[in-house]
């Protein structure tokens, strides 16, 4: 077997090592208006079917978050409450008429509460004579 030998080679080892060579100079650089050079940062180019694609996608992003942006959620129609005048008799509250009509088990505060804002009361009490509003069914 033999061996061919370019240029100097140095052996380490079983390891056999070829220099490479110098860069030669840029042409530029021997007339001393060469800038530095500075290094190349890769940029990126959209192609014009890459800026169509990009604008569909926005279009289409547009257009979905205001289609279901603009949709209003609206609960049903409260239904009607048919209510009956009733005169305030003395020593009457508004939890003693909140207990009468509580249904069997129902809490009585939740009736209060119903009661005090179908009135528009200010506070809980009631004065002999005052007229207020009852529901006629629960």
């Amino acid at each position: 077997m033999s061996t061919m030998v370019i240029g100097s080679v140095a052996r380490q080892g079983d390891a056999v090592v070829i220099p490479f060579p110098a860069r030669r100079p840029s042409p530029a650089a021997g007339r001393g208006t060469a800038r530095p050079a500075r290094p190349v940062e890769p940029t990126l180019q959209l192609t014009p079917r890459g800026r169509r694609v990009v604008a569909m996608l926005s279009l289409m992003l547009v257009t979905a978050f205001g289609l279901i942006g603009t949709k209003a959620v609206a609960g049903a129609p409260a239904r009607a409450l048919e209510v009956q005048a009733y005169t305030v008799a003395a020593g009457d509250t508004y939890w003693d008429l909140a207990a009468d009509l509580a249904a069997p088990g129902e809490d009585v505060r939740d009736v209060l509460l119903e009661l005090v804002d179908l009135n528009g009361a200010q506070g809980a009490g009631l004065t002999a004579g005052q007229r207020i509003l009852l529901p006629v069914e629960r």
